[in-house]
């Protein structure tokens, strides 16, 4: 399908100016999370020229951005490196790709399973799906927590819903077909 990985991230919408990335470092300079980050942002545009296609897929870095949009906004050369995150992140997720840490994905899983299946963000389901995913002992630990948030009003046993959800369902699902864009 793809000759590589950089032709793969350009195929997308938002990744079509990598190759005209001049590792200047403007990106990794400006991000908030780059001192947490083992590959930075200008070093994941490295590793996708490289091809390096499962170091970049498996990094626990594609899940820290984020998504302030100040390397964009930055970047000399236009490059939506935000967007390129996003369809990193797609393309693990729809992989299955476990990364280093397979908390990250457990939550990006559970948040995408959450609003697939009803259409909007319930704080409580969230952790509940998290948890059971990762490590149900957890939830001995948030449950003081979610007691006060229920408690004030904060959080509800049965969340409300959204109007045509199966149009939402509809959308995701092409979505996904499409290769998560």
């Amino acid at each position: 399908m793809f000759t590589d990985f950089t032709s793969e991230i350009m195929s997308y919408p938002g990744g079509e100016k990598i190759t005209a990335c001049m590792q200047c470092g403007t990106c990794t300079g400006s991000c908030p999370a780059s001192h947490a980050m083992k590959y930075t942002p200008r070093r994941l545009i490295s590793l996708i020229r490289a091809n390096q296609r499962d170091t970049v897929l498996k990094s626990l870095d594609i899940w820290k951005c984020a998504s302030c949009y100040t390397c964009t906004a930055r970047c000399p050369r236009g490059i939506k490196f935000t967007d390129i995150m996003y369809i990193l992140k797609n393309l693990a997720w729809k992989e299955q790709r476990k990364e280093e840490d397979h908390n990250i994905f457990g939550f990006y899983s559970s948040f995408q399973d959450l609003i697939q299946s009803r259409g909007r963000m319930n704080e409580a389901e969230l952790i509940l799906r998290y948890s059971l995913k990762t490590n149900p002992y957890k939830l001995l630990e948030f449950a003081p927590l979610g007691m006060k948030m229920f408690l004030k009003g904060r959080t509800a046993i049965v969340p409300p819903g959204i109007k045509n959800k199966r149009q939402l369902q509809e959308i995701l699902r092409i979505s996904q077909e499409r290769g998560g864009e």
